[in-house]
């Protein structure tokens, strides 16, 4: 991948998939929650036009602000919730 992106995968089977295709692992970034839970951060997904890219964000603020100010993104709605992984 290049420098500065990251890919996060769900299973076992994509994370060797993504390491096969020359990504460094870089440990658990976080744990999907299967419902919503006290503790639980809401990920918003967004798509990009240009690139087909999916960037995800958990910060409101930085969600609103793409929304304002990035037309070529579209915002998705809330792809899962999860938690930190320093849980």
């Amino acid at each position: 991948m290049r420098r500065g992106r990251h890919a996060y995968a769900l299973t076992e089977a994509e994370r060797e998939a993504l390491a096969a295709s020359g990504a460094t692992a870089e440990g658990i970034a976080y744990h999907v929650a299967t419902t919503m839970e006290p503790g639980a951060l809401v990920v918003h997904r967004f798509v990009s036009a240009a690139t087909g890219g999916e960037p995800f964000t958990n910060d409101d603020d930085e969600r609103d602000d793409i929304v304002r100010n990035i037309p070529q993104f579209t915002y998705r709605g809330v792809a899962f919730t999860a938690y930190p992984a320093a849980r």
